[in-house]
C-alpha cells in the first residue's frame, strides 16, 4: 500500500474503539458530555474518515464530517468491512470507496458527475476530505482541533500546491481559518458551493462554469 511518511492513520486500531491514540484525550474529554447516539456525540465505533480517494486527485471536495447514518448505531461493523475501511485510510492512492460502489449519499451528491464518468473513473479522479474526521450525527466540533487534522490539512495543502480544483461543499470559515491559502485561491482554485444545505455537484449549485472545469479536469 502506498503512503506519505505523516500518515497517522496506519496507526488506526483494527477494533473499537477506531480511534487515533493522539486523539483519544480530546475525545473522551468531549464525549463525556455528550449524550450517546445523539446530536454531537462522537461515534468510535465507527471507522472515521478524514479522506477518500487518492491524495493526488485533480479535484477535491471538502466537506465537516462524516455520519453514521443508514445502520443501527448500536451495530458492530463486520471485520471484512473494517479491514477494507483501514486499508483505504493507509493505501493514500485508493480510489474512492464512496464513489467506486453504490452508496446513497455519494449517489446524490456526484448523481451527474456519475452517469457522465463512471464510478471507477470518478473515484480514481476525486478526493474528499471531511474537516473533522469522526462521525457524529450532527457536527459541533468547531472548537475540538485533534492532533490528526495537521495530517488532513497537510492533504489541503498539498492539493493546492498540485493545481487541484477545490469544491468547498460545508464549512466554508472553518476551512479558511485552518488553511487561510484556501481563501487566497477563492474563485481561482477553490468554490464554495452555493447552496450548502444542498450537497449537490451539479453546474447550478457552483459558480459559472466551474462544473465545466471539473469535468476537463476529471
Amino acid at each position: 500500500m502506498r503512503q506519505t511518511g505523516d500518515n497517522p492513520w496506519t496507526l488506526l486500531p483494527e477494533h473499537p474503539p477506531f480511534v487515533l491514540a493522539p486523539d483519544k484525550p480530546y475525545l473522551d474529554a468531549y464525549n463525556a458530555y455528550q449524550t450517546r447516539y445523539v446530536g454531537n456525540w462522537i461515534h468510535t465505533g465507527r471507522v472515521p474518515e478524514p479522506r477518500q480517494g487518492p491524495i493526488d486527485a485533480p479535484v477535491i471536495i471538502l466537506q465537516q464530517n462524516p455520519s453514521y447514518e443508514g445502520r443501527p448505531p448500536d451495530e458492530e461493523l463486520p471485520q471484512i468491512e473494517v479491514d477494507a475501511l483501514r486499508g483505504a485510510l493507509i493505501d493514500e492512492h485508493s480510489p474512492h470507496q464512496g464513489l467506486e460502489k453504490p452508496n446513497s449519499w455519494w449517489d446524490r451528491t456526484c448523481k451527474v458527475l456519475i452517469a457522465k464518468f463512471g464510478r471507477e473513473r470518478l473515484a480514481r479522479r476525486v478526493l474528499s476530505i471531511e474537516y473533522f474526521p469522526y462521525p457524529s450525527a450532527r457536527f459541533g466540533h468547531t472548537g475540538l482541533r485533534l492532533p490528526s487534522q495537521a495530517y488532513t490539512f497537510g492533504l489541503v495543502r498539498r492539493g493546492l500546491s498540485l493545481g487541484s480544483l477545490f469544491v468547498i461543499m460545508r464549512g466554508a470559515a472553518l476551512w479558511y481559518g485552518a488553511v487561510p491559502e484556501l481563501y487566497s485561491q477563492l474563485d481561482t482554485t477553490v468554490f464554495p458551493s452555493k447552496n450548502r444545505q444542498r450537497a449537490f455537484i451539479t453546474a447550478g449549485n457552483l459558480p459559472e462554469k466551474v462544473f465545466d472545469r471539473l469535468c476537463a479536469a476529471i
